[in-house]
């Protein structure tokens, strides 16, 4: 017994080094104490296999400590607030102590928890992809004129490249708005692996029209200066009918034809005359 118990207090100060906490020297009193009390064999032994429950369930009890901890939760969420803050007071190493046979239903509790977050974030991903497809025909404008600018910014006669930053911040929109066809909850994260969105996080609108804004304009520049150049410099390419058709569409701004038209060789060609 008295081996055991000293293996025991052992394994309780490696458990409580791991919640980042020394054992407290009265738990370690306690466990010495019975070797000498009158207390039952059979009352010991409930006692430190309550202990040894509680640290095989140490690994358990750790990853719900820590996801419960990063986990974000919507100020207007108030029941998965109250119910995480009740698991996290479950989870404090001086009540797992006092209780130790409690591991299980804390492991129980937080399924509960799990079971009802991913009930909320359901819901909420669903509204959002919905609010995400009333802006889509935008994001996609959007996405082709940043597609054209990039292409633009390669013709050396329209001088240094321009949205540079803008064109950033449209990576860092696509991961936002591209559609998110299946809903796959991280068991871990407890949000959507697919698209990462965050409960409660709210779609940028204002960033998208943004940025949109900005890249119409800056198109609508870079066109007019390409206008300008290569109506002055195709007096000897007249006979290029692609060139004639990339100047008619720069002319009415038609972008789904500039964005087909643009390709390496033609973008070569303009390279070539303006030069």
């Amino acid at each position: 017994m008295n081996q055991e118990i000293n293996s025991t207090i052992g394994a309780l100060e490696k458990f409580a080094g791991e919640f980042g906490e020394t054992l407290p020297k009265d738990i370690i009193e306690k466990l010495k104490e019975a070797e000498e009390s009158t207390e039952s064999i059979y009352s010991k032994k409930e006692r430190i296999q309550a202990f040894k429950q509680l640290i095989n369930c140490q690994k358990q009890l750790l990853g719900i400590r820590r996801s419960l901890r990063t986990l974000i939760i919507p100020e207007q969420e108030k029941e998965l607030s109250m119910m995480r803050f009740s698991l996290l007071k479950e989870l404090e190493l001086s009540n797992l102590l006092r209780n130790p046979s409690i591991a299980q239903a804390i492991i129980k509790n937080y399924a509960n928890f799990t079971a009802f977050y991913q009930k909320k974030y359901k819901q909420y991903h669903q509204k959002r992809e919905e609010e995400k497809a009333n802006f889509f025909a935008l994001w996609e404008e959007l996405v082709a004129t940043n597609d054209i600018i990039s292409k633009l910014n390669r013709i050396s006669c329209l001088g240094e490249p321009v949205g540079l930053e803008e064109q950033k911040l449209v990576d860092n929109l696509g991961r936002i708005f591209s559609r998110c066809s299946e809903l796959n909850i991280s068991p871990d994260s407890l949000v959507c692996e697919n698209c990462g969105a965050k409960l409660g996080e709210k779609v940028p609108v204002d960033a998208l029209k943004e940025v949109h804004k900005t890249l119409t304009r800056l198109l609508k520049h870079r066109l007019q200066a390409l206008s300008r150049i290569l109506i002055s410099k195709v007096v000897d390419e007249r006979g290029n009918q692609k060139l004639q058709a990339l100047i008619d569409s720069v002319t009415l701004s038609n972008l789904s034809d500039i964005a087909e038209l643009l390709d390496d060789n033609l973008i070569g060609l303009i390279d070539d005359i303006t030069s």
